[in-house]
């Protein structure tokens, strides 16, 4: 094993306070224990000075510009309506008031270039914090979205992570890579 053996892993099964599926969590303390029992450096981390609930409301204020730039044949008007009626008049979209990612991406209505120019901004920050956290570490092991691969269904349905139902886009963002990455 040799030079291997000398990283300095660290990990976590968390992402804030998301909730991420029982079977995610499973399979990274399972690969956890093995390369622990294989010799290698690994301790549980979670960078201090990471606030990921920010950092998941950053993430829906940046996406929705991104995505509908991407997409000419979405009207900003018609999706500012259709997620506010659905935001606001849908019964069970009480519960999500409280997702961050959910509150970025509806926050960030009506979009325009500074409001994404400061989210922009705001991920560089987190990009810097994390950078820092990373200096100290070989790799970091983390889960990168809240759930496994679920069976398809109407996209915007809720999707249950452990019995507790979230917002499609908090449940199937690759939030950890896309925040982070450049």
């Amino acid at each position: 094993m040799g030079a291997l053996s000398s990283l300095r892993l660290a990990w976590t099964s968390e992402l804030g306070n998301l909730t991420v599926d029982r079977e995610i969590s499973l399979a990274l303390t399972n690969f956890v224990t093995q390369l622990a029992d294989a010799g290698y450096q690994i301790e549980q981390q979670v960078p201090q000075e990471f606030d990921f609930d920010t950092a998941w409301e950053t993430y829906g204020g940046f996406l929705s510009p991104e995505i509908l730039t991407a997409e000419p044949a979405f009207s900003w008007a018609n999706l500012w309506l259709t997620l506010k009626t659905q935001y606001y008049k849908h019964q069970v979209a009480r519960q999500y008031r409280n997702s961050p990612v959910e509150r970025g991406l509806f926050t960030s209505f009506p979009a325009n270039f500074v409001k994404y120019m400061q989210a922009l901004t705001q991920r560089d920050r987190f990009i810097a914090q994390m950078d820092r956290f990373l200096a100290e570490w070989d790799a970091y092991i983390c889960p990168v979205s809240t759930i496994p691969a679920f069976p398809h269904q109407p996209q915007g349905k809720p999707i249950t992570v452990n019995g507790i139902k979230l917002p499609y886009i908090t449940a199937c963002g690759a939030y950890t890579i896309r925040l982070v990455a450049k």
